[in-house]
C-alpha cells in the first residue's frame, strides 16, 4: 500500500538534476506499488546524485518473495 503523503510529495517534487528527473516516474510508480518507502527513496536519491549506478534490479528483487 502506498504512503499517501510520500506519494504526494514525490508527485510535487521539482527536480533540477536531469538524471534524477529522467527516472522520477519510476520512483513514483514504486511508491504507488508500495515498494519504496522514504528511507529507500533517500538512498536512491543519494546514489543518483553521486552518479552511481543504482539498477532497477536492486529495487525490484527486494520485494519478490
Amino acid at each position: 500500500m502506498a504512503d499517501d503523503i510520500l506519494l504526494i510529495k514525490a508527485k510535487q517534487t521539482v527536480l533540477t538534476d536531469a538524471d534524477v528527473r529522467e527516472c522520477w516516474q519510476f520512483v513514483v510508480q514504486g511508491i504507488t506499488a508500495g515498494w519504496l518507502d522514504e528511507d529507500e527513496i533517500n538512498e536512491l536519491l543519494s546514489e543518483l546524485r553521486q552518479h552511481r549506478d543504482f539498477g532497477i534490479e536492486e529495487l525490484m528483487f527486494e520485494h519478490i518473495d
